[in-house]
């Protein structure tokens, strides 16, 4: 066997030449589609529940840094319908999760569970919305606000006027509550006048320090609010105290908060919303607030508003996104709802952007009202430069979806959950079948950034676990490399390429890259000492956006089976 690397780099050479002649048709990995995904259900993830028929857990998902310090993300999911301790009363998930998407514990918080004291009432539905507040109260530990849209503080006493109200709780390491705070019409500090129906608590999310003092401001949708004309919607920005109190109020709607829109009738302005930190840098955060019903281009086509606040909460700057504004051209059809969610992805494709995520509950892709979610693309004045959908027929996802999966409700950015690099992303799906009818589900979804990505699966031998590191543009006649460390010397081992991953399991591990044609095994040994090195220059032939998979085993008598494996690494032709 030849082991000298350039004979090596020349041979993996000619066979990636060779498959690329062979394989035309090959898939593309552009920045935003899915490198991995993972369901939990009642029946996939590792999650216990139980849930029941009809409890849509799944509606809303948001990461709550690593509670329980195991350096991984956790994360808080609603289930609004849950009927712990009456009808429809709702609950919310604290999962604490593996680095592979699956859930490794859990506590649920609801009127029977979880040291939460309420009250909760009858067709309160708490947990329709969640949002971290990082740690609030300076315990150490993280805090979760909730919405419980359809409460009825503030109305009549006996009837449903669903004004809606916030649960803020302040959380232990164990997911339980050590306290909360209400806020509410008649609790909290909450100046703002709600009336029937206005279902405060439709979104949540905390956007920062606006006012300098330490803690961070939460913005809370009011989707039915009546300023402007019938139920245009409303958002308020709330300042709160450390106790989770609220300071001082700012309403935007279409008639306070130099908001100009315009909203119409049955908008539904404030449905959900993300922080955007300051995206063109003139020192102002920015916010995504969508308007579900908005009608730009079509019936129900959905938009989202991007909005510059001041210190004081209200709006120095707009931007609308939709079928017609904004810059974004993805294709909407009547009744998508786009906006049904919105989240941060940070800068998923390197410009230096924040790019953003939103959901599109009834797109019909694979099938009605399967679901979808849109990567966007930004630029720094908030339109879209360019965008990538996820659904059943686009984005490498593969569910499967059914009918009326309503995937995309709920969408939150998590970090890096697997450790590649690249921030990952959990989509609800609230109506999904799994077990029962309607009890929900959260898919956790890998995204390619577009260049080198690492979804790991290493299997440890002698040194621990082999490490596989590319680097260089994938662009014909660039330089790239391959070096594998960590790995016993001295000892045969394969390098594994494929055009599309499996992640079978494999002598105890988990083989990644696809052995199937078009695929390549290519033996190689590694070094008496030292790291091995593969330096060669990239072949013409591969088209733009086509994703290579690879992975080296390596004999090692420690490892399972007698066999070690690097991380896999999922590279994009450029």
């Amino acid at each position: 066997m030849r082991t000298d690397p350039a004979f090596i780099a020349r041979a993996a050479l000619g066979a990636l030449a060779l498959l690329a002649a062979l394989a035309p048709d090959l898939r593309a990995q552009f920045p935003g589609k899915v490198l991995r995904q993972q369901k939990i259900s009642s029946t996939a993830g590792g999650l216990v529940g139980p849930l029941d028929d009809e409890d849509l857990f799944g509606v809303g998902v948001t990461p709550i840094g690593d509670l329980d310090d195991d350096g991984i993300t956790d994360l808080a999911v609603g289930a609004y319908l849950d009927d712990d301790g009456g009808e429809m009363r709702g609950a919310v998930y604290v999962l604490f999760m593996n680095a592979d998407g699956t859930v490794r514990s859990e506590q649920k918080i609801s009127s029977t569970q979880g040291n939460f004291a309420g009250p909760l009432h009858d067709m309160d539905i708490f947990g329709w919305s969640v949002a971290a507040l990082g740690d609030l109260d300076g315990d150490g530990v993280e805090d979760i606000a909730s919405g419980a849209w359809l409460d009825d503080d503030g109305g009549t006493f006996g009837t449903e006027s669903d004004q809606g109200a916030i649960w803020i709780l302040f959380l232990t390491p164990g997911g339980t509550v050590k306290s909360q705070a209400k806020i509410s019409e008649t609790a909290g500090g909450f100046t703002g006048e709600l009336e029937t129906g206005d279902r405060l608590g439709s979104s949540l999310s905390a956007i920062g320090d606006l006012d300098g003092d330490g803690v961070t401001e939460l913005v809370a949708g009011a989707l039915y609010d009546d300023d402007g004309n019938l139920n245009c919607g409303c958002a308020y920005v709330l300042f709160l105290r450390s106790d989770g109190s609220v300071k001082h109020t700012q309403k935007i709607s279409a008639e306070e908060g130099h908001f100009h829109g315009p909203l119409v009738v049955n908008d539904r302005f404030g449905y959900a919303s993300a922080p955007l930190g300051d995206m063109d840098g003139d020192g102002h955060p920015e916010v995504a607030i969508s308007s579900l019903l908005d009608g730009d281009g079509g019936i129900q086509h959905g938009a989202v508003w991007i909005l510059s606040l001041s210190g004081q909460g209200v709006v120095l700057a707009e931007r609308k996104i939709s079928s017609l504004q904004g810059g974004f051209t993805g294709v909407l059809d009547d009744w998508d709802t786009f906006g049904r969610s919105v989240a941060n992805l940070a800068d998923l494709d390197g410009d230096g952007t924040i790019d953003l995520a939103v959901g599109s509950g009834g797109d019909d892709d694979g099938a009605d009202g399967a679901g979808a979610v849109w990567i966007l693309f930004l630029q720094p004045d908030g339109t879209v430069k360019s965008h990538q959908k996820i659904s059943m027929a686009e984005g490498d996802f593969t569910g499967p979806l059914h009918e009326l999966d309503d995937f995309g409700q709920a969408c939150a950015s998590i970090g890096d959950l697997d450790g590649d690099g690249v921030v990952d992303l959990a989509v609800g799906a609230i109506t999904d079948d799994d077990g029962g009818q309607n009890r929900g589900a959260v898919w956790i979804l890998s995204l390619s950034d577009g260049t080198w990505n690492n979804p790991g699966h290493a299997l440890a031998g002698t040194l621990g676990q082999p490490a596989l590191v590319g680097q260089g543009p994938l662009t014909a006649g660039s330089q790239v490399s391959l070096t594998l460390k960590h790995a016993l010397a001295g000892k045969t081992a394969v390098l594994f390429t494929g055009f599309s991953a499996v992640f079978a399991p494999f002598k105890g591990g988990v083989m990644v890259p696809s052995v199937t044609p078009p695929s390549f095994a290519l033996p190689v040994q590694t070094p008496p000492a030292g790291d091995l090195a593969l330096t060669t220059t990239w072949p013409p032939g591969i088209p733009a956006g086509t994703t290579l998979w690879f992975q080296v085993w390596i004999a090692d008598p420690a490892a399972p089976s007698g066999a070690a494996a690097s991380n896999a690494l999922a590279a994009t032709a450029n």
